[in-house]
């Protein structure tokens, strides 16, 4: 994690490597699709990249990763408001035939 957080290529890489698994099995948890899932786990390893050196161990068993599932919760809940306001079309392109 410090490593990572001091932005080394190869700590980062191990991070992801480590975390993503996880990652995806909350989403799927929260039944979000694939694609859902991809969005996701890209925004989290987005704010992770962006949040990482603020990280502070409290000590306690599994603090990064308590951490780590309260960002993921964040993402997901902000995906899910995100697609409740996009209007979802029905029908594909067949409405669009007879213009």
């Amino acid at each position: 994690i410090a490593g990572a957080a001091a932005n080394s290529d190869t700590a980062w890489r191990t991070l992801v490597a480590d975390y993503e698994p996880l990652l995806r099995y909350w989403c799927r948890r929260a039944s979000l699709n694939d694609a859902a899932i991809d969005d996701v786990v890209q925004a989290v390893l987005l704010q992770l990249s962006q949040s990482l050196k603020n990280f502070k161990d409290d000590g306690r068993k599994a603090s990064f990763r308590r951490w780590l599932r309260a960002i993921t919760r964040s993402r997901i809940a902000d995906y899910l408001r995100q697609e409740q306001r996009t209007p979802q079309s029905l029908g594909g392109t067949t409405g669009t035939d007879k213009l």
